[in-house]
């Protein structure tokens, strides 16, 4: 089942970028509700293979994409995205 949320996830990531090239408002919001509701599914899993500092780190780059999606910020967008998904 984790690894449904975990592609669901990475579907989410790669959609976002996009989403705010095209000035869809109403996708980058949905895909930030979606980027940060699949991580914290799957967070505690992370955290118990990889350890809570790690967590932490990806906690803090979730909350960034799902900010810049929020807030239509390309730039900060395309500076958090490549913590998330190389």
């Amino acid at each position: 089942m984790l690894d449904t949320y975990q592609s669901n996830l990475d579907v989410a990531l790669s959609s976002a970028k996009e989403s705010l090239d095209s000035a869809l408002e109403v996708r980058a919001a949905e895909l930030a509700g979606l980027i940060d509701g699949y991580w914290r599914i799957i967070a505690p899993s992370y955290e118990a293979r990889f350890g809570a500092e790690q967590r932490e780190l990806i906690d803090a780059s979730v909350d960034g994409v799902a900010g810049d999606l929020r807030s239509l910020d390309t730039a900060g967008l395309e500076g958090a995205l490549p913590s998330l998904t190389e």
